[in-house]
């Protein structure tokens, strides 16, 4: 760490640490944020009642309900109305006021989240993520499984940095938890529509129906239409047609049992990403402009996903009982056109077709005690099992675009390699903390996890048609079945201050655990059964939670040193046979930074808020099969992030309320594989959004008009590449949006 820190980049990084706890300490001097005797609950309750002070965040982060100011971890949090006026119904959206949260999707099923540097792009059935989601407390194993309604969603909240010693599934990146309402004894209902330029249509509605006294339940239902914004010969890429629904069950029986029983179902039928082609001289023959494509098969992204939960909790005078139950389950298929070249393009209309299943079945256990001890705990069991099954092609055209279905498509290739790939998982694991409470200022807290998983993998390729290998796998046949497990013990260590009642500082290390896995397009049968190793990291961070100017300000602010082992990274490589996918292990990175949040409220009317991140990351020893990789920069990793939203809200005109924002987003340029090719890099991005918001009778009603990049900016939302960094293909975010949207709520 001593020679990471004699660098300039780290240099820099040792300035943030000083400005970071010079704030913190000079806080107990000049009495910005006095109190007396701050106590263990204390919180940043506000005596003033004026809407001239912050509100109370409520999040249940470490399983507790407990004050956002209260919570020694790095976490971001949206409430149901912060995620209406920002428009963040999808993971993309949370990525832009997240500091240190980096997001790319290669396909719908396959969205790549990336937390500090941390994340996984692997994409085969033998895979994990890094970054775990969580929707109401379930892990979603599958990125084809990460289907949400967002109408009725209470809350999101995004922890940064290994977890494990709190949650049924470990996680080495990050956490993203996805809660939604629920039911109480109250009838009420909601309906919102949206319309916008490309023809967009959105219809969301939703429903609290009480049953009895100790009966209730509610329902939400999401109905989302849009053209494409990228032009092709054969019509609009980028196309919209997705509907969900979900249902909520809640019961009182006694005054210390609750049940909650869920369901949801969402399908998703879009048309292709449709690609843009760059390098290699295919500027010179090929350059449409950025909302077109020479392609000439739309292609297809069709998502079928749903899944039910059961919860029991049990209060006892020691505290709560918990058991959670999880079934999910998604059936994916989507025809990708990998280049956007139209097929007289020679030996270069390059095709990736997936068609893929899974199912999960996850049980929880949990031991919580009550909340006002000086010795505090909680424990819990976990498993989860997963299948997966996941058949991928990949086809080269020469003599005419595909037909037919996903399960039959014909056409003349010249190369067509099939991998047929099942991975059957079970996970286990025991986790647990306690804090100590050792006098009114100063707790402890340990934690300790540990994990065993097991994977029982096979895969069979298959070359149907054998010939030259130009772009991808190289002819081969071969079949493999192989298992293999893995066990890890993880942990937490944390010392928290409570300075005052409006300041709270935290040092923490936290050891984090993924397990290994196996390739799913391997070149050869020796590669297919030979497993990667699991990745670990170990996260060194120190943090301040503190309120300010009487409450009207938050700057929460975090330091980190996250030192990586055996990061797992998947790329595209050059080998004798042609270019093939290979997971590898990066034997040492480390990803260290800094993260400031903020929140002002400047007057009655008038906000401020948003974040600045710093993020230095390297890989510090990494012998890739293409070389020497140390030194270079993990993917989806920005030196530098921020966001800023200024919300003017409730302004009075009668009886009508009037809320505008205006949210501006930046993101540096950032490299997407671990060679760095310039080719292969993000641009710099620069955002702006805009709402105004009339709503009247109590804000039962409202109407708003909003834009999103408003300058139309052009910037990528995935790239890869090909010939060693020769060729990337690249997908571009949507272009200015507007439109409006009416809201009416019945109570």
């Amino acid at each position: 760490m001593y020679k990471s820190l004699t660098d300039n980049r780290s240099c820099r990084l040792f300035v943030y640490i000083l400005l970071v706890f010079g704030v913190n300490y000079a806080a107990t001097f000049i009495g910005a944020a006095k109190a007396s005797e701050p106590t263990r609950d204390s919180s940043p309750r506000e005596a003033e009642t004026t809407s001239n002070v912050l509100e109370e965040i409520i999040v249940t982060a470490q399983r507790r309900e407990e004050s956002l100011q209260q919570v020694p971890v790095a976490i971001t949090y949206f409430d149901a109305t912060r995620i209406d006026e920002l428009g963040i119904y999808d993971l993309d959206a949370i990525e832009t006021f997240t500091p240190g949260f980096g997001f790319s999707s290669f396909s719908l099923g396959q969205p790549q989240l990336y937390i500090r540097g941390i994340g996984s792009n692997e994409d085969s059935a033998g895979g994990d993520p890094s970054v775990a989601v969580y929707l109401d407390g379930i892990y979603l194993a599958r990125g084809s499984a990460m289907a949400f309604n967002y109408f009725n969603l209470e809350r999101i909240e995004v922890l940064r940095g290994p977890q494990g010693t709190l949650y049924g599934k470990n996680a080495t990146g990050g956490v993203i938890n996805i809660i939604t309402e629920k039911p109480h004894m109250n009838f009420e209902s909601a309906v919102r529509v949206t319309l916008g330029n490309l023809d967009h249509k959105i219809v969301q509605a939703k429903l609290n129906l009480p049953l009895s006294p100790n009966l209730s339940s509610n329902f939400a239902a999401n109905f989302n239409k849009r053209k494409g914004y990228v032009n092709t010969p054969v019509g609009n890429a980028h196309s919209l047609d997705d509907w969900g629904v979900r249902g909520q069950i809640y019961a009182v029986p006694n005054e210390s049992l609750e049940i909650s029983f869920a369901a949801d179902y969402a399908r998703i039928d879009r048309t292709g990403s449709a690609r843009q082609a760059t390098g290699g001289g295919i500027d010179e023959l090929y350059s449409p402009g950025v909302r077109e494509s020479e392609q000439d098969f739309l292609g297809f992204q069709r998502r079928k996903a749903g899944g039910a939960r059961f919860e029991l909790n049990w209060d006892y005078s020691w505290g709560t009982l918990t058991s959670l139950t999880g079934y999910r389950e998604s059936d994916y298929q989507w025809f990708e056109d990998g280049l956007g070249l139209p097929v007289e393009a020679p030996a270069l209309d390059f095709n990736d077709i997936v068609d893929e299943t899974s199912e999960q079945f996850s049980q929880e256990l949990r031991l919580i005690s009550l909340d006002d001890l000086d010795l505090s705990w909680l424990g819990g069991i976990y498993l989860l099992r997963e299948n997966a099954h996941r058949v991928e092609r990949f086809d080269v055209y020469n003599f005419g675009p595909p037909t037919g279905s996903v399960e039959d498509l014909t056409g003349e290739r010249s190369i067509s390699n099939t991998f047929n790939q099942r991975n059957r998982l079970y996970s286990y694991a025991a986790f647990g903390e306690t804090n100590y409470l050792v006098n009114r200022q100063w707790a402890i807290t340990l934690g300790l996890r540990y994990t065993y998983e097991k994977k029982r993998f096979s895969n069979s390729a298959d070359d149907s048609l054998k010939a030259f290998p130009i772009l991808i796998q190289a002819p081969f046949e071969y079949e493999i079945s192989e298992q293999k497990d893995w066990g890890a013990l993880t942990w937490k260590l944390l010392t928290e201050h409570q300075h005052s009642n409006q300041l709270k500082s935290y040092v923490s290390v936290a050891r984090g655990f993924k397990s290994g896995g196996f390739q799913g397009q391997a070149a050869t049968a020796d590669s297919a059964a030979t497993p990667f190793d699991p990745e670990y990291a170990i996260n060194y961070e120190l943090g301040i939670k503190s309120q300010w100017l009487q409450n009207r300000l938050r700057l929460n602010a975090s330091i980190f040193y996250l030192d990586y082992s055996d990061l797992q990274v998947l790329q595209f490589v050059e080998v004798a046979e042609g270019t093939i996918q290979t997971t590898e292990n990066a034997a040492d990175a480390i990803s260290q930074g800094v993260e400031l949040e903020y929140q002002w409220r400047i007057d009655e009317y008038l906000d401020l808020f948003g974040f600045y991140a710093y993020n230095d990351t390297e890989y510090k020893k990494f012998m890739s099969v293409t070389g020497d990789l140390s030194g270079n920069e993990l993917r989806n990793a920005p030196n530098n992030s921020l966001a800023s939203t200024i919300r003017y809200s409730n302004y009075p005109i009668e009886d009508l309320k009037l809320i505008a924002l205006l949210s501006y987003q930046y993101r540096d340029a950032t490299f997407q594989d671990v060679n760095n090719y310039p080719i292969n890099k993000f641009d710099t991005r620069k955002l702006i959004d805009a709402s105004l918001t009339l709503s009247w009778s109590d804000e039962q009603y409202s109407v708003k008009l909003y834009g999103k990049n408003i300058t139309n900016e052009v910037y990528q939302t995935h790239t890869f590449q090909t010939n060693n960094g020769d060729i990337s293909s690249q997908n571009f975010g949507p272009p200015r949006t507007y439109g409006i949207v009416f809201f009416a709520e019945f109570r």
